[in-house]
């Protein structure tokens, strides 16, 4: 099991996570990801490896919790939204490298400074052939997790790629519970978008082919999901 640290740099004092014994494919992935010829900036950076006494590390800006922020919005409820937006933006740039995360939620997500969201923990994520490409491990967090992972019989073959989306559309609602901003055409957007990746019954690529379901989306739908 990984453990997380938090530790300060010797030259300039700036603190950062350590993360020790993590998967090794996280580290690869991460790496990968860094070298793309546009990085995004709603994935966690990686700074770099070590090596101790304790076992293999790798290092990130330090950040606070989305989930956190969820518990206890106070004067924050308008940067959910964005949060959201970011979120989208995000888990779009992992499925376009065919990377899936496999275990999109609150408590695997980070903001910074300037309240720009950042997806953290890629422990369970996989790196597919395609984007069709289907598996039958059993991964994720109950409750966040897609439901076709499994049934009473265990694990079931599905879609990674379409299993993000599900948490990504269940995570957006979450932030849609903690925002003030009802009445805004962005939220009742983002509404619409969080049902259609929930959707069991009919698959995201034709609900983005018709747009049937809620025109307002087709314009937030990133290409890669079409």
């Amino acid at each position: 099991m990984p453990f997380v640290l938090i530790v300060r740099q010797l030259k300039d004092g700036k603190q950062l996570v350590a993360k020790v014994n993590s998967n090794p494919e996280e580290k690869q992935i991460l790496e990968f990801l860094q070298t793309r010829e546009r990085a995004s900036e709603q994935v966690i950076s990686f700074i770099g490896s070590f090596s101790s006494n304790i076992g293999q590390g790798i290092l990130f800006p330090l950040r606070r919790s989305v989930l956190q922020l969820l518990t206890h919005p106070g004067e924050h409820r308008g940067r959910f939204l964005q949060f959201a937006e970011d979120l989208i933006k995000g888990v779009a740039f992992l499925h376009r490298h065919f990377i899936a995360h496999r275990d999109i939620k609150p408590d695997n997500l980070v903001y910074t400074d300037a309240f720009r969201l950042q997806i953290i923990d890629f422990d369970v994520a996989t790196r597919l052939i395609d984007a069709d490409q289907l598996l039958d491990e059993n991964v994720g967090t109950e409750g966040y997790k897609a439901p076709e992972i499994e049934d009473i019989f265990g694990p079931r073959l599905h879609s990674p790629i379409r299993a993000d989306r599900w948490s990504c559309g269940l995570t957006i609602s979450c932030f849609l519970v903690c925002s003030d901003q009802k009445g805004r055409q962005l939220y009742q957007n983002l509404e619409c978008l969080s049902h259609q990746l929930m959707d069991k019954d009919l698959s995201i690529d034709r609900h983005c082919a018709n747009g049937s379901s809620c025109p307002t989306t087709r314009g937030m739908m990133p290409r890669s999901w079409q």
